[in-house]
């Protein structure tokens, strides 16, 4: 998944801004989805995304 605050960093607010989305009922693609849809960013992307940055594994 891609960056998705535009500040270049995979953080927790690309969490943050990746929820504001889905709340919204906006959609969220690019190029650099996860493998899992290849399509749209969603919740579960999400928390991935949560899990990956509590273990440090970006």
């Amino acid at each position: 998944m891609s960056n998705l605050d535009s500040n270049n960093v995979k953080d927790i607010f690309d969490v943050v801004a990746g929820l504001e989305h889905l709340s919204e009922g906006k959609s969220i693609s690019n190029e650099g989805c996860t493998a899992r849809n290849q399509s749209e960013i969603d919740l579960f992307d999400l928390l991935t995304l949560i899990d990956k940055i509590g273990t440090n594994q970006i």
